[in-house]
């Protein structure tokens, strides 16, 4: 789908310029008669706009994703991210355009620490990739980064030139996303750019952290996607965690891609989520999709699947905020 994640509607756009240049030698520059190709384009993001993306990000959390660049190749951002790995600011590429839409704040990291530690954990026999900040190659101008990936080893690599990156490896069969500074719409949309049918990912696991409001209270929400469902864009899993309910904002995305039924949770059924081990707040990923394409098959230890308690996540959140 084009533009799926940078609707024009919520978008501020700082890129008035492409910012991509290219270097050429004086010969180039007296003589076109040795080649009629162009060297390859660099792309160049000004500081500024790093920081004026971030100010936007911290002050209007929700705003959406913000453009850096436009009219960038996979090879050029590719170089960029390699020669440029302490960028304030999570990017990615989507049709083209170079997108700044996360700030890894506390309360991301922890979240996401926690996962990685508890699937650790989990997956007793070394029998999966289990790592974070991969860009993934997804479509022919298109690369994204999960906060996790989750890969059997064994899951055989797919033919030259249709791997997750330029070595070629598998695609993982599950990937999760932290968002604090990016809103619930922005990273729903993620979602279309993570199942094309090039890619072979099972599952997606989306976790929604806002901000704290009166009364140190925050809102979070969990969001399951399968590739395997009739419409792999729409949750299977809708659950509200923190402890305040959803805001107006929130709600109505969510009635755009769930029914309202299916969303659960704190706000919806008058149980809050108060201690562990509370039933409504558990969730099983199925070991199946994390394994899938594994020869070997799903180890019987883990047949039961991967299991969550959503309020382990709530207090990781409540900490790195620095609320009771």
């Amino acid at each position: 789908p084009q533009n799926v994640f940078v609707p024009t509607h919520i978008i501020q756009d700082f890129s008035s310029s492409p910012y991509l240049t290219r270097s050429t030698t004086k010969a180039e520059e007296t003589s076109t008669e040795r080649s009629t190709l162009a060297p390859p384009k660099r792309l160049q993001i000004p500081k500024f706009l790093f920081e004026k993306a971030k100010s936007q990000l911290l002050s209007q959390p929700d705003s959406g994703p913000v453009i850096l660049a436009r009219d960038v190749s996979l090879k050029a951002h590719s170089n960029y991210c390699s020669t440029h790995e302490d960028l304030p600011i999570r990017i990615c590429l989507v049709d083209g355009n170079v997108i700044a839409y996360e700030i890894s704040l506390r309360p991301h990291t922890a979240v996401a620490g926690r996962i990685h530690s508890l699937l650790a954990r989990w997956d007793a026999g070394d029998d999966l990739a289990i790592g974070g900040d991969l860009d993934v190659v997804l479509e022919v101008n298109a690369i994204l980064k999960p906060d996790l990936y989750i890969q059997p080893w064994r899951r055989p690599a797919p033919p030259q030139g249709q791997g997750a990156d330029s070595i070629g490896n598998a695609f993982p069969t599950m990937i999760v996303e932290i968002a604090t500074s990016q809103g619930l719409s922005g990273v729903h949309a993620k979602v279309a750019h993570w199942f094309p049918p090039r890619t072979t990912i099972q599952l997606c696991l989306i976790i929604k952290i806002w901000r704290p409001r009166g009364y140190n209270t925050l809102a979070m929400v969990v969001l399951r996607y399968h590739r395997t469902n009739n419409n792999p864009l729409i949750p299977t899993t809708a659950i509200s965690f923190g402890t305040a309910a959803l805001d107006h904002q929130a709600l109505q995305v969510l009635q755009g891609v769930v029914a309202g039924n299916q969303v659960t949770g704190v706000g919806f059924c008058g149980v809050p989520c108060s201690e562990a081990a509370i039933p409504v707040y558990q969730m099983t990923l199925p070991a199946a999709l994390i394994y899938n394409g594994d020869p070997q098959g799903v180890p019987e230890a883990n047949a039961l699947g991967f299991g969550l308690d959503l309020w382990d996540f709530q207090v990781q959140a409540r900490r790195a905020y620095l609320l009771p």
